[in-house]
């Protein structure tokens, strides 16, 4: 069917986008009265939330709120691929779909953070030394979300204004330019989304301890399901060499945005059998990467607090000696590998990755070595180091042997 006939579905969908982030601006000015953006209160103040029968709905109706958006804008900007709704006469509801998945984004990654507990913090870290990787640009913006060299309580109010202030602006100009278009949506409907995050406050958000010192040099927390997709593209590029991670978490994500943005700039150029191909296997290379190099998610709902890390983290075989002769020569081969260009010259640790010798984290086991550096994931569902399964058992050995030692 011509696209003009899905004008009236596009717009009410539209609307209700608008109205949902409308809903997600209040419910926040209404978090904004408790909660404490700083290391030493945030935590608490969420427990303070969480103990207030109001505050809690408020706090449920937001988290759930911005997952709606995101799913929702995720869903018309599908609808409006397949149905080739993205030309001159839908450009407005596009970009204001495209405007509201970016925000809900965000809203999803930044909130993560917010509460202070062990998986924000930890995730926080990793998402940073994932951003470090990018060439040219990456230190600079994961010093940004760090607050500096190493990531410290610092950087909290950083990540809370771009929640509260950036990401809202974006989602406004979004719908400033969709209604500058004078659209013709039917407002009941459009509530309907509204009604379903109401309904959802019902649910109670996950909940984590307070983070500690010790989750601020631990990456053993799971990827959020809104960037599942990206850890597994992480995952599977690094696979075909550890130092293109990057092209899967930064620069596919980033050619993706770039190509919805301009489709609907540049419609006449792609017919809609094209599009609907090139959306098909997108689409499937997307959810095979996932499922096959994505590991686990972090749980949705109850506590999210990360397994491992800590002082339970030494582990395994102390009284094994170590062959000092192959350990130098597994200190030669780490210092060669990409390895070093994370964990630093002798893995002493970088503002990127940890010190393998740190106490808490040392493990004397060498075969649970071998197994980590062949496949990090196979132990940690949630690491996002890369795999090194071309190394013989010989050259895993000597690595072993040089962590132990």
């Amino acid at each position: 069917m011509p696209p003009s006939r899905y004008e009236s579905a596009v717009e009410t969908s539209s609307a209700g986008l608008a109205l949902e982030f409308a809903l997600l601006a209040v419910l926040g000015l209404g978090l904004e009265t408790a909660y404490r953006p700083s290391a030493a209160l945030a935590h608490a103040s969420i427990e303070a939330i969480q103990a207030s029968p109001v505050l809690r709905w408020v706090m449920a109706s937001h988290h759930w709120g911005a997952a709606v958006l995101f799913l929702h804008a995720g869903g018309q900007l599908s609808f409006q691929l397949w149905s080739g709704s993205y030309g001159r006469a839908f450009r407005r509801s596009w970009f204001l779909a495209l405007g509201m998945a970016l925000a809900g984004a965000g809203f999803l990654v930044t909130g993560n953070l917010l509460p202070f507990d062990r998986h924000g913090v930890q995730t926080a870290m990793i998402e940073s030394s994932v951003a470090s990787r990018v060439p040219v640009a990456g230190h600079a913006v994961a010093g940004l979300m760090r607050g500096g060299p190493l990531f410290t309580g610092g950087a909290l109010p950083a990540w809370h204004g771009f929640h509260a202030i950036a990401l809202p602006l974006l989602g406004l100009t979004a719908i400033a330019l969709w209604l500058a278009g004078k659209p013709r949506p039917r407002w009941r409907l459009a509530f309907v989304p509204v009604v379903l995050v109401a309904m959802l406050a019902l649910v109670p958000v996950p909940t984590g301890s307070a983070a500690t010192a010790a989750d601020l040099a631990t990456y053993d927390a799971r990827p959020g399901w809104y960037v599942w997709p990206m850890h597994g593209l992480l995952d599977a590029f690094s696979r075909i060499d550890p130092s293109l991670g990057w092209v899967g978490s930064a620069l596919a994500p980033a050619l993706l945005v770039g190509f919805l943005a301009s489709l609907a700039l540049f419609s006449k150029f792609w017919t809609v059998a094209r599009v609907r191909g090139t959306t098909i296997c997108a689409a499937l290379l997307i959810a095979a990467t996932t499922i096959l190099y994505g590991g686990s998610p972090a749980p949705i709902l109850g506590n999210r607090d990360p397994v491992g890390g800590g002082a339970s983290e030494a582990s395994g075989k102390v009284s094994i000696p170590v062959d000092a002769v192959l350990a130098a020569r597994g200190r030669t081969l780490f210092n060669s590998m990409p390895c070093a260009g994370c964990h630093g010259k002798n893995a002493r640790g970088t503002e990127d990755a940890p010190n393998l010798f740190d106490p808490r984290r040392r493990h004397f086991d060498p075969d649970w070595v071998m197994r980590f550096v062949r496949n990090p994931r196979s132990i940690r569902p949630g690491s996002t180091m890369p795999a090194f399964p071309r190394l013989t058992d010989d050259e895993l050995r000597a690595i072993a042997e040089f962590i132990r030692s």
